[in-house]
């Protein structure tokens, strides 16, 4: 599977489409959007649009800018591409861009605090979960996992 990340500009406007944008994409786009108010458009900190063959079939990104050393991921496929190592290409590739930018920074990411596939995916990338938090987000637990410099994915 050859997966590439198109990173999302500034405008919203992805760098490179290769087709029709679904739905979902667009809501992550407008998204994505929103964040780069709170944060400021920083690449490679920004959101990415998942291009399989051609079609987009999910979404990633660099949560905020790096602080303290370290920066938050979230992957995610789009319903009817799940299943297919689609999050577990697009985790490695934020990893690769992160260490490529910045080599010693520390990679976190959240999760539900239970059993399910992105807990897979992250240990697949060689993540180790860390802690049970409560985000300000979130009124439910969340599991914080890392990736520390010295580990690969």
């Amino acid at each position: 599977m050859k997966l590439r990340l198109i990173e999302i500009g500034l405008d919203g406007s992805p760098a490179r489409c290769p087709g029709e944008i679904p739905p979902a994409a667009r809501d992550v786009i407008e998204g994505t959007v929103a964040l780069y108010e709170d944060i400021g458009f920083h690449p490679p900190w920004v959101g990415y649009l998942a291009d399989r063959d051609g079609e987009i079939v999910g979404c990633c990104a660099f949560k905020s800018l790096p602080q303290d050393g370290q920066v938050e991921i979230a992957c995610e496929s789009f319903d009817e591409h799940r299943g297919r190592g689609i999050a577990s290409e697009m985790g490695r590739q934020l990893v690769e861009m992160a260490r490529k930018a910045e080599p010693e920074i520390r990679i976190v990411a959240h999760t539900a605090a239970s059993e399910d596939a992105t807990i897979a995916i992250l240990s697949k990338l060689g993540f180790q979960r860390e802690a049970e938090v409560i985000l300000e987000a979130e009124d439910e637990p969340t599991w914080r996992w890392s990736l520390e410099p010295e580990q690969s994915a």
